[in-house]
């Protein structure tokens, strides 16, 4: 299953301040590679990410999503099992012995599924966000000179080493979220719908953290007058189907009433 790859930013992501390029590397105040240029997909998720070592391959960019040596750390490729493979085969059919041709296989799936989901949800949609927490609405890597070697693992974070076009050696800093939201989601992700949502309880913004958001008094209350509001309107489309009428004066799904 594709799992967490599925809440990778889609082709209709936009960060808080309504950039479609939402990564970028960072030198000397300069922004240098703003990515996505149009899809992150075959920019970012597909591409190999440098690791430990400073990698000279073509392939291997310090903005990409994955280090392949660190899918199974513990896979060697087997030349007995390969060497009669055509390429993209697998010996079982299912890529489990490919770590990476078996993330791509993940991804794909991921992707069809933002493909089809875009920005669709069901007419009964109530929608509320968080916000007063930093969360990561875009990606900035800031770049340093090579000087001192240093963990690229950090307990949180992520220093990528690479070369840059004059073959020096380079380390891209992984900076910490800045952004507004709730310290998962950012705004501009919980607020993408409130737009198109026509219905009350309108979109409601709380100042909440994303984990801990019913622990909220407004949050609660919010959530018991959309469940109210959906009974409400079952029980009058079974009343209309019944030919019962339109009115609601004996009603007991009074919204105001909880």
């Amino acid at each position: 299953m594709p799992g967490a790859l599925e809440l990778l930013p889609n082709r209709q992501y936009q960060d808080n301040d309504n950039n479609e390029q939402w990564l970028s590397i960072i030198e000397k105040g300069k922004r240098l590679i703003p990515l996505p240029k149009s899809d992150p997909y075959k920019e970012i998720y597909r591409v190999k990410a440098t690791g430990k070592e400073i990698k000279e391959q073509a392939d291997r960019k310090v903005w990409g999503l994955i280090d392949p040596d660190l899918l199974d750390p513990s896979f060697t490729p087997s030349t007995s099992t390969t060497e009669n493979l055509s390429d993209g085969d697998t010996e079982d059919g299912d890529n489990q012995n490919q770590p990476w041709d078996h993330y791509l296989n993940e991804l794909a799936k991921a992707e069809a599924f933002h493909q089809q989901l875009g920005l669709k949800y069901h007419s009964n949609t109530f929608a509320f966000h968080g916000f007063g927490h930093d969360s990561a609405d875009k990606i900035e890597m800031q770049v340093e000179s090579v000087w001192l070697e240093k963990n690229p693992y950090p307990k949180r974070g992520f220093r990528g080493r690479y070369l840059n076009d004059k073959g020096e050696k380079r380390r891209a800093i992984l900076q910490q979220p800045a952004g507004r939201g709730d310290g998962t989601v950012p705004s501009s992700s919980g607020a993408a719908l409130d737009e198109s949502i026509n219905q009350k309880p309108t979109p409601l913004t709380v100042k909440t953290k994303h984990e801990s958001a019913y622990n909220n008094k407004t949050t609660r209350r919010f959530v018991i007058q959309s469940v109210l509001t959906i009974c409400q309107q079952r029980y009058h489309d079974k009343r209309i189907k019944s030919g019962e009428g339109e009115h609601f004066a004996d009603d007991k799904f009074n919204s105001t009433s909880y």
